[in-house]
This record gives C-alpha cells, sequence and structure tokens, in this order.
C-alpha cells in the first residue's frame, strides 16, 4: 500500500492544481508545487499583515495631528505618545500571540492521496484555515479561497462557488427552498388580519388608558410594562436592521466549504442506505417482483459488502463530528477563525486573552460549526439506524437458516431410523440365513411367518421410533416458544 501510494504522492507535490476564488469577485485556475503554493500563501498573509499595519498606523498619525479644540497641552502630550503604545502593539514577541502560523508539514497534509482512512481535519493557524475533508482541500485566508481541485470533481468547485457568491441568499435558498411570488387573494387575506389586529391592539390600548386614569397604582405598574415593551421593540428594529451580508468572508468561505462536504456526506449515506435496503428486502424476499423463496448465497455476499460500506461512511463522518469537536472544544482556534478582526484588532488576539474577548470574538464561528456538527450527527444516527436493521436481517436470515439445516436433520435422522429398521429386518434375514439346522426348515408356514414377522417388526421400529423423535423435537420447539 505504501509503495503504490507513494509515486502519486510524489506527483501530486509536483502538479497540484489549485482553484482560486477571491472577495472581489475574481477566480483564477494555477498549477503549482507545494512549496509554490505554501510560499504564496505566506506572501499573501504578510502583505495583508503590512497593509493592515501602514492603515491603521495612519489612522493613528491622522487622528493625533488633527486640530484639538479646547485641549490643554497635557491631553496633547498624551495623544502624541499613543501611536508609540499602538506600535509596540504590532511589535510583541511571537510567544505573547494568540496561536501559531502556518508550518510546512501543515501544507503535507492536503496532498495526501485520497483515502477513507485519512482523518478529516479543520487546522487554524493565525490569519489563515486549512480544511482538509475528502475529496474538499481547502486554504481559506482573509480574502480568497483556494481550493485543490480533485480529479474529477469539477460539480464540487460549481457548487462551491454558487454557496461562496450567494452568500445569505444562497444559504436561505438551500434552507428554505427557492421562494416564490405570493397570490393575490393570500396577500390580501394577511393586510385584513393585520388590519383587524391593528383594530384590536387599539382597542385594547385605549381601554388601558381608561384604567390608568382610573387606577394610579396600576398606571405605575403599566410604566413599568411600557418601558419593558420599548426595549423589545428596540432589540426587535435592531434585529431588523441587521445586515447579514456583512459576515466576513473567511467565514462564508467556511460556511460554503462545510456546506458542501455535509452536503455530499448525506448524498453518500443516502446511497448507502437505499442499496443496503434493496440487499434486505432480496433477502427477506419481499422485494417487488421477487420470487418468495429462501435466501441465496448472492445476496447474502451482497449484504456483507454493504455492511463495511456503512462502517466506511460511518467512519468518514464520525471524522467529521471528531474535526468539529476539536475546534469546538477550544475557544482559541474559534477565535483565530475571524481573520479579519485579527488584522484589524490585532490587540484583542495577544496572550492572556481574557474569557470575555475570547467568548465574543468565538460566538459567531460556534454558530457555524454547530450547526454542521448537528447535521452530521444525524447522519451517524441515520446510519447506526441503518446498522440495526442489517444486524436484524441478519439475524432473521439465520433463523430461517437455522430452520432449514432443523428440518434437514429430522429428515436425516427420519432416514437413520428406516435404516436402522432394515438393518435389523436384514439381520433377521441374515441368522435364518445360516447353514445350520433350525428345525423349523420342514415347516410349512415358517418362511411366511418370518417374512411377515420381520417386514411388522421393522415397521412398527420405525413407527415407535420416529414418533420419539417427534415428540422430542416438539417438545424443544415449545420450551424455545415459553
Amino acid at each position: 500500500m505504501t509503495t503504490h501510494h507513494t509515486p502519486l504522492l510524489e506527483e501530486r507535490l509536483h502538479q497540484i492544481i489549485v482553484f482560486e476564488l477571491r472577495e472581489d469577485g475574481g477566480t483564477e485556475y494555477s498549477t503549482m508545487t507545494l512549496r509554490a503554493l505554501y510560499n504564496y500563501v505566506v506572501a499573501l498573509i504578510t502583505e495583508a499583515c503590512r497593509i493592515s499595519n501602514i492603515e491603521r498606523q495612519s489612522s493613528i498619525i491622522q487622528r493625533d495631528t488633527s486640530p484639538a479644540s479646547n485641549t490643554t497641552s497635557l491631553l496633547h502630550h498624551d495623544n502624541l505618545e499613543q501611536p508609540t503604545g499602538h506600535h509596540k502593539i504590532f511589535h510583541k514577541p511571537h510567544k505573547e500571540r494568540l496561536g501559531g502560523y502556518l508550518h510546512p508539514r501543515d501544507m503535507r497534509r492536503l496532498v495526501t492521496p485520497f483515502s477513507s482512512s485519512n482523518e478529516p481535519q479543520l487546522m487554524v493557524r493565525r490569519h489563515v484555515m486549512l480544511l482538509n475533508f475528502d475529496p474538499l482541500r481547502a486554504i481559506v485566508l482573509r480574502d480568497r479561497l483556494l481550493v485543490i481541485v480533485p480529479d474529477g470533481a469539477d460539480s464540487i468547485l460549481i457548487d462551491l462557488e454558487r454557496r461562496v457568491r450567494g452568500g445569505i441568499t444562497e444559504m436561505e435558498n438551500q434552507v428554505f427552498g427557492k421562494e416564490r411570488p405570493p397570490k393575490s387573494s393570500g396577500t390580501s387575506t394577511v393586510k385584513k388580519s393585520r388590519s383587524s389586529a391593528e383594530f384590536e391592539t387599539n382597542d385594547d390600548t385605549h381601554q388601558l388608558e381608561d384604567n390608568d386614569k382610573k387606577d394610579s397604582a396600576i398606571s405605575d405598574k403599566t410604566e413599568i410594562v411600557s418601558s419593558d415593551d420599548d426595549i423589545v421593540e428596540d432589540e426587535w428594529e435592531e434585529l431588523q436592521k441587521m445586515n447579514w451580508d456583512n459576515m466576513p468572508f473567511e467565514l462564508q468561505s467556511v460556511d460554503a466549504v462545510l456546506q458542501t462536504v455535509t452536503a455530499m456526506l448525506v448524498v453518500d449515506a443516502r446511497k448507502v442506505h437505499h442499496r443496503s435496503t434493496v440487499a434486505m428486502s432480496e433477502l427477506r424476499g419481499d422485494a417487488p417482483g421477487q420470487k418468495r423463496g429462501g435466501p441465496g448465497e448472492h445476496a447474502q455476499e451482497r449484504l456483507r459488502l454493504h455492511k463495511d460500506e456503512v462502517k466506511m461512511m460511518e467512519s468518514r463522518v464520525q471524522g467529521f463530528v471528531r474535526a468539529m469537536n476539536d475546534v469546538l472544544d477550544d475557544d482559541e482556534d474559534m477565535t483565530l477563525m475571524n481573520l479579519s478582526r485579527l488584522l484589524t484588532h490585532p490587540e484583542r488576539f495577544l496572550q492572556p486573552v481574557p474569557e470575555e474577548i475570547l467568548h465574543e470574538e468565538s460566538d459567531e464561528p460556534e454558530l457555524i460549526l454547530e450547526v454542521y456538527l448537528q447535521q452530521a450527527l444525524s447522519i451517524v444516527n441515520e446510519l447506526d439506524l441503518l446498522k440495526g436493521q442489517i444486524i436484524t436481517t441478519e439475524e432473521q436470515i439465520s433463523m430461517q437458516l437455522d430452520a432449514i439445516r432443523n428440518r434437514l436433520l429430522f429428515i436425516n435422522t427420519l432416514l437413520s431410523v428406516a435404516s436402522l429398521c432394515v438393518a435389523i429386518g436384514s439381520f433377521v434375514g441374515s441368522i435364518f440365513g445360516m447353514n445350520l439346522t433350525n428345525h423349523i426348515e420342514d415347516h410349512p408356514t415358517a418362511f411366511t411367518r418370518v417374512t411377515v414377522g420381520t417386514v411388522v417388526g421393522m415397521i412398527l421400529a420405525w413407527a415407535i421410533l420416529s414418533r420419539i423423535f417427534q415428540q422430542a423435537a416438539s417438545t424443544r420447539s415449545n420450551w424455545k416458544s415459553r
């Protein structure tokens, strides 16, 4: 196995097709080596950090050189010293910065040959994320997504690009389906119901005002409730004004990659479920168009193959679940997934990072990962149920084969009893066949008596022994049924 994968790995180290998807809408295919890809990623990270530092320093200088009205010289002296403090922030030692940088050994995981034994992984480093989910392997930066093109999987790239470009609209279409134009009758009904609801609300408001004029204590309580309602209304207005399209590009890319991976897992799991269900139906003999009969060896062999396929599929999904849990269990990794904020607010990513900042920065990545973790767990539950059905079918087939085997053994037993009875008759005949004087040779009915007696004795012996075995078998079956 190692000798077979070594040439393939060497080839991938020299020839890698990379699909680049940029935030500004540009796309590009390029062929490069693994070393060139690593150098390209490091150069992009370095350039992004340099531009961010220049922009922050220029903004600080503009703020410090702007004329300040009614300020004392002490405050002006403090403002002049502020850029130095910010300048020190960006030159913290490496050990004081949160997370580790991209290493060449991290890139090696992206070019290993595709295999079901590969462990999926979401590696989070400073300014970069590496996603290794066979057959989709990607590098996420702040403003671009680099995908290592798998062999013969162009449809995956098309779906991935559509999900990245579509943003929240494409995600809503995937969840709720495409939106249909509303009917006129439905719209009028809604308007009518809203108007009636507003009318009822106005009546309730007037009734409350009358009650407030009558009782001052109730008025105080109503003021408290109204203040709470104002808070709820303000929160509702904030929710309505939220622009969900402002999700950073790196999180959109991670969401699109994970959505593509889970979609592939769902499709593969459904295919495995369908094939296994058909094989189980053939084994049970209830498949449409199949004649009723006993289980065949061909169907049993197919069921064993599908059972191994279910195990492989379950191991894939379990690997995805482990990859999600590894990141969800580490707040620092989820915090570092905010690549844009790592450039715009680097002071929040210096060790030791307070728990409040970790929880705040890891909130949105955690929500994304938990969604796909739940989908993966649903697939695992479905595969577990399928495994249970396969085991039940195997037990059912085993019981049927045991019943057939028991019937064959019973028939063999009856034949053995018959052979025993015939052997007894042969023994009697062999006794009379000896050349010895037995004083009945001259009896006129001796031959008839011996022959009839031997045959009747064999039949009685066979009947008695068969009855005994039947009673023993029926007693055993009755004991099993209890």
